[in-house]
C-alpha cells in the first residue's frame, strides 16, 4: 500500500513536470528549441532561476508573480501543472498493464499540447498530431486491434463526409477533421461520436456562460473559438468514463 500510494505520487510530480515542459513548448514554439537553454519571463526576459521552475510550488512561494520584473504569471501556468499531473495519476491507476499507461500518456500528452496551442494561435500543428498518432496507433492495432464491420465502415465515411463538410464551410478547421479522424482510427465509430457530441456541448455552454463570448454572439452570429480544449475535455472524458462507472 505504502509503495503504491509512493508511486502515485512520483507520477503525479512527473505529470507536473511534463505539463511545465508544455508551457515552455507553448512560448518557445518547438520540441528543439524548448530542449535549449533555460527559460525566461515572457515580459523582462530575464532567466528564471532554478528554484523558480518547480512545478505549483514556485509559483505559490512567488505569489504568481516574476521574481526580477513582478508581473503576474498567467494563472493557467499552475492549472495545466496540476491537470497534467492528476491526469497522468488517473493513468496509472486506471491501467491494467504497461501499455495501457503508455497510450494514456501519449493521448494526454498530446490533448494538452494541441489545446495549448489551439487557444494560443487557433491551430493545431501537423507536427504535433503526427509526433503522437504514428505511436498511438501503432500501439492501438498492434496490441488493441480494432475491427470494423461494415455498418461501422459506412457510418465512419459519413462521418468523415460531414466533418470534411462541415471544414469546407469554415465551421469547423481542418486540424479538428484530422484529429476526429484519429479518434476514429483509436477509439472507434461509437465512442467519436460521442466525443464530437460531448464537445459540442460542452463549446456552447461556454458560449454562452462566458460574458465575453455571449457578447460576441450577440454582435455577430460568425465567431471563432478554439475547438481543441472541448474536444479534448469530451475525449477525456470518454477515455476514462469506462473506468470510473
Amino acid at each position: 500500500m505504502a509503495e503504491s500510494f509512493v508511486i502515485g505520487i512520483y507520477i503525479s510530480l512527473v505529470g507536473m513536470v511534463t505539463g511545465s515542459y508544455f508551457l515552455s513548448f507553448l512560448s518557445r514554439g518547438t520540441f528543439k528549441q524548448t530542449m535549449k537553454g533555460r527559460s525566461k519571463c515572457e515580459h523582462c526576459q530575464q532567466t528564471i532561476q532554478a528554484i523558480d521552475m518547480i512545478p505549483v510550488i514556485s509559483y505559490l512561494l512567488l505569489r504568481g508573480k516574476c521574481r526580477f520584473c513582478h508581473q503576474k504569471i498567467p494563472f493557467y501556468f499552475p492549472l495545466i501543472e496540476v491537470i497534467t499531473g492528476v491526469l497522468f495519476f488517473l493513468s496509472w491507476y486506471y491501467a491494467n498493464h504497461f501499455v495501457d499507461y503508455v497510450m494514456s500518456f501519449l493521448l494526454i500528452s498530446m490533448l494538452i499540447l494541441l489545446t495549448l496551442t489551439d487557444i494560443r494561435s487557433f491551430r493545431i500543428p501537423n507536427r504535433i498530431l503526427l509526433l503522437f498518432s504514428i505511436p498511438l496507433l501503432a500501439l492501438r492495432f498492434f496490441v488493441h486491434p480494432i475491427t470494423f464491420d461494415l455498418f461501422s465502415l459506412v457510418i465512419s465515411l459519413v462521418l468523415l463526409s460531414t466533418l470534411l463538410y462541415a471544414c469546407q464551410k469554415e465551421q469547423l478547421g481542418g486540424g479538428d477533421v484530422k484529429l476526429f479522424l484519429l479518434f476514429m482510427l483509436l477509439f472507434g465509430i461509437q465512442s467519436t461520436l460521442l466525443i464530437i457530441a460531448v464537445a459540442s456541448s460542452i463549446a456552447l455552454l461556454f458560449v454562452f456562460i462566458h460574458p465575453s463570448f455571449r457578447q460576441k454572439y450577440e454582435d455577430s452570429k460568425r465567431m471563432k473559438i478554439p475547438f481543441a480544449p472541448f474536444i479534448s475535455i469530451a475525449a477525456l472524458i470518454v477515455y476514462f468514463l469506462p473506468y470510473v462507472v
